[in-house]
């Protein structure tokens, strides 16, 4: 475990990432020593103080946080006015609660229950450090993962718009079942719509004497190259058969892997 701090450490260095940090406490210079604490353990901070719960939710809503470390009062008033804001907020910054709670009392779950990520010691230093090594390197995975989750979601929109843009009979399958398709794919074929073609298994759109030649192409697809084409025989819902060229290619539908198949009817080329 010490290890892997170390390691963490050591990309948020080399990446020369500052921390984005909310300090709550009565004094600068509180804020002062909790900033000179963690770079002088060679982590990078852009410390602020906050005063007031008004001031934290101004902050909060402008969304220029990473980490909020909120220093205990008596009663422990204070950190549950900040979960709130915090809650009312859009904001994913992590809230790290400094107290000198005993880890057996009730306050301790009941705060981390409502959404602190941890209780520290402020005393003691190394604990508190690898607390923010740890909840910023979490926040940095969230935050790259809803990126990726987002770039995947925009790039799927594109492709669904190109697809009933095009030309091209174009449909996804799953596990070798329909899931999607285009008005092409549903002409070719002559379904009315997606919903008549649902659950509709591939093979069934393959003429029986070629599905040996297909069942083994398909087994073949992931050593294959990306778009491998395939000269079989198709038939629609008439039963009516045409000599199709097939390209199958990896792709994504709702978060997903699936295949992306093109079928161009040769006999209209």
């Amino acid at each position: 475990m010490a290890a892997r701090m170390e390691d963490i450490s050591g990309k948020l260095a080399a990446e020369h990432q500052a921390i984005e940090l909310l300090v709550i406490a009565p004094s600068l210079s509180m804020v002062n020593e909790l900033a000179s604490m963690l770079r002088n353990a060679g982590i990078a901070v852009h410390p602020r103080q906050i005063q007031d719960l008004e001031q934290l939710t101004d902050t909060l809503s402008a969304n220029c946080c990473d980490l909020i470390l909120a220093v205990g009062d008596p009663d422990h008033s204070d950190i549950h006015a900040t979960i709130g804001a915090l809650r009312q907020s859009d904001s994913d910054a992590i809230l790290i609660y400094l107290s000198e709670l005993d880890d057996r009392a009730n306050p301790v779950v009941e705060i981390i229950g409502q959404g602190v990520a941890d209780i520290v010691n402020p005393d003691n230093k190394l604990h508190l450090q690898h607390v923010v090594r740890r909840e910023y390197h979490n926040l940095m995975i969230r935050r790259q993962l809803e990126e990726a989750r987002n770039e995947l979601a925009a790039t799927e929109l594109r492709c669904t718009t190109l697809m009933e843009c095009s030309h091209d009979a174009i449909a996804y399958v799953h596990d070798g079942m329909h899931i999607r398709a285009n008005p092409v794919y549903l002409q070719l074929f002559g379904y009315i719509d997606e919903e008549e073609l649902a659950d509709v298994p591939l093979l069934d759109l393959i003429e029986p004497d070629e599905l040996p030649k297909v069942k083994k192409f398909m087994r073949r697809l992931p050593s294959l190259a990306d778009e491998t084409p395939l000269d079989t025989q198709c038939r629609n819902t008439n039963g009516k058969s045409f000599q199709a060229r097939m390209e199958f290619s990896p792709a994504h539908m709702d978060g997903e892997p699936c295949t992306q198949i093109t079928i161009r009817d040769q006999g209209n080329t």
